[in-house]
């Protein structure tokens, strides 16, 4: 997960600005860390994927008038957002080789927003997807199944004969759960008394009412 000797997207699609994508990488990042807290012990690595697709697409449509630059022109199942017209696509996989396929394909909706620019040589024809992949920050346990995975979220552009050359990185912050309360510093239990039953009596309580104005009933 090196970028170092890629272009940046900026380099060859300007439209995909430094700020514009720095920033939809964030907001996808942090949509992404909060998966993990969320998960069931039904759960399978099939049903957190497809929440994890949901929730970046959930995400997009509900921010999409605050997201600089960004427009969701297919909310479905194989939804595309724009970044400044330019389209994009989302899916979890190596960022520096990709293996699901059909993800990198351009679909009817990508076809026609990118119509919109008119022909480009096949150098400068690229497809850009926003990959994210999980990695560990300390698995000194060996036990990668009880650890919570940070994010490297990338924008990459490949070009048409299959070459990722372009990619711009995002690598989250150590993710962490909410703080649980220590025992150890909790005030110790306290003791009190128990205290009696008070009987109600109903004399008493039916004089009160009558001269409080009341019958009593």
């Amino acid at each position: 997960m090196s970028e170092s000797e890629l272009m940046p997207s900026w380099e060859c699609q300007p439209h995909l600005d430094e700020t514009s994508v720095r920033n939809l990488l964030t907001e996808i990042a942090n949509v992404l860390t909060m998966v993990p807290y969320h998960t069931h012990v039904l759960d399978s690595n099939w049903s957190i994927g497809v929440r994890t697709y949901d929730w970046v697409r959930n995400h997009l449509i509900l921010n999409e008038g605050n997201i600089l630059g960004l427009k969701m022109i297919s909310k479905g199942l194989d939804y595309v957002m724009t970044l400044n017209l330019v389209p994009i696509q989302f899916s979890t996989d190596s960022i520096d080789s990709p293996k699901k396929k059909h993800r990198l394909l351009r679909n009817r909706v990508e076809c026609d927003q990118l119509s919109l620019f008119g022909k480009t040589e096949p150098e400068q024809d690229l497809t850009w997807r926003v990959i994210a992949e999980p990695y560990f920050i300390d698995e000194t346990e060996g036990d990668e199944d009880n650890t919570i995975p940070s994010w490297a979220v990338a924008l990459v552009g490949i070009n048409s004969y299959g070459a990722i050359v372009s990619q711009v990185l995002h690598m989250s912050g150590v993710s962490m759960p909410v703080s649980l309360v220590d025992n150890a510093i909790r005030p110790e239990e306290a003791d009190i008394d128990d205290v009696e039953p008070r009987r109600r009596n109903s004399d008493v309580d039916s004089n009160d009412n009558q001269s409080e104005g009341t019958s009593g009933v």
